[in-house]
């Protein structure tokens, strides 16, 4: 009886210790949090990356790296260490007129995020067929801004113009601008109207006064 205990126990222990590790395998540390609310065109992906390193302010901590592609722009923000204060940051996305007008722009979307422990942050921005700006900024976002007006708060970094975009909606799943055609009998009238001014003036330089 003694040593049939002896070779259960074995098997058993074996088996507490691989369910063991399978939880913890589940569970790995700085796992992505995706947040995607429906018919969203924000997309807020983070990666925390723990950090016992002292804190610093967020001009010292946070660098980026914007990312196109045909279908997204993303900024990728690296928090490097602990920030001293949070920084409640917000990805927009502003409606433009297009056709090579951006102003005034009119808000489409705001998603929020606050940065603070060290890791990695994405705010990428689906590119669809509307023509749009991409920011990420710090403070307010009025429904209307142009420039003679209300205007969104500041960059996220201020002086990088390159971690915001306008896009004008001339992506590869969009449609080809449509050229509008000129008729026939338009184009004749056209041209007959232009002749008919150039012999006009014409004879009326040759008239000499008498």
């Amino acid at each position: 009886m003694s040593a049939g205990r002896r070779r259960t126990a074995p098997a058993a222990a074996l088996f507490l210790s691989l369910a063991v590790l399978v939880l913890l395998g589940a569970v790995p540390a700085g796992a992505q949090e995706v947040d995607v609310p429906a018919g969203s065109d924000i997309t807020v992906t983070e990666q925390v990356a723990p950090s016992a390193a002292p804190c610093l302010p967020a001009l010292f901590a946070l660098r980026n790296a914007p990312i196109d592609t045909p279908t997204s722009f993303t900024l990728r923000i690296e928090v490097t260490a602990p920030l001293c204060d949070p920084v409640r940051a917000a990805g927009v996305v502003y409606e433009m007129p297009g056709k090579g007008v951006a102003w005034p722009q009119t808000l489409l979307e705001r998603r929020d995020v606050t940065l603070q422990q060290p890791g990695i942050v994405e705010v990428s921005f689906a590119k669809g067929c509307t023509p749009a700006q991409f920011d990420v900024i710090t403070g307010g976002s009025p429904p209307t801004v142009s420039p003679t007006g209300p205007w969104h708060g500041p960059l996220l970094f201020p002086v990088d113009t390159g971690t915001a975009m306008q896009y004008w909606g001339d992506g590869p799943a969009c449609p080809a601008p449509v050229i509008p055609e000129f008729p026939f009998p338009a184009a004749a009238v056209v041209i007959a109207v232009g002749v008919s001014g150039f012999a006009l003036l014409r004879l009326r330089r040759r008239v000499v006064p008498a």
